[in-house]
């Protein structure tokens, strides 16, 4: 039975936790980073909220309600991928642009979308602002950054055969403790950890697709 390692919590539905266990993989997800909101008590004006992640979407709609902002919801939201579009929905909130999860792609395609409108980056303290990046001198861009993500060092973790990083500070978490072994493979879900992976000296699998399918053909693919 292989063992795979992927740093992210996985729900009871999770396809990649499905997938894997029926075809005789043991699975242990666990986020290697610590989460906590960033208070704020209003919102840059904008036309666009651009969300990067599941986590930004949580800790802004969270406070959003709980400050009593404005009503009825005045921007128009914009996910990078399709995890964060499902994580925008669970707030009754509707993403008009839903991006690849692939930063050079997705800005491209929502500058096609957005006609010269205003946007605000919703993000954490520590992100790598791909997108946002990307787009600079061609938008009108500001942020609100609402939530603070940090690297853990209060994890200890057996060996695994296949290692599934998700994020770069995920990997930037992982190999800060641990070295990796000839017998290892490893699996980035994006080009921009792909690239974290590299600069840490470490050679990857990039999954085609960023989601939990993508993931899973990977895994399967190096059996």
């Amino acid at each position: 039975m292989k063992e795979v390692f992927i740093t992210r919590k996985l729900q009871e539905d999770s396809i990649f936790l499905k997938e894997l266990n029926a075809a005789n993989f043991e699975v242990h997800g666990e986020t290697l980073l610590s989460f906590a909101p960033i208070p704020f008590k209003s919102v840059p004006r904008a036309d666009w909220l651009f969300f990067y992640s599941q986590k930004g979407v949580q800790f802004f709609f969270e406070q959003y309600f709980i400050n009593g902002l404005l009503t009825p919801f005045p921007f128009k939201c914009a996910a990078f991928g399709r995890v964060t579009a499902a994580a925008i929905k669970k707030y009754d909130a509707i993403p008009y642009f839903i991006g690849t999860g692939e930063p050079t792609i997705t800005a491209k395609a929502f500058l096609d979308c957005i006609d010269n409108k205003t946007v605000c980056f919703v993000r954490a303290k520590n992100s790598r602002q791909s997108v946002q990046k990307i787009l600079e001198g061609e938008i009108d861009a500001r942020e609100l950054i609402v939530y603070q993500n940090e690297i853990r060092s209060d994890f200890n973790l057996p060996h695994f055969d296949i290692l599934v990083f998700t994020s770069p500070m995920n990997a930037q978490a992982y190999f800060s403790k641990y070295q990796l072994q000839p017998d290892q493979h490893v699996i980035a879900i994006g080009k921009t950890t792909q690239s974290t992976l590299e600069e840490l000296g470490v050679s990857c699998l990039v999954s085609e697709s960023p989601d939990e399918v993508g993931l899973v053909n990977c895994c399967l693919s190096v059996v």
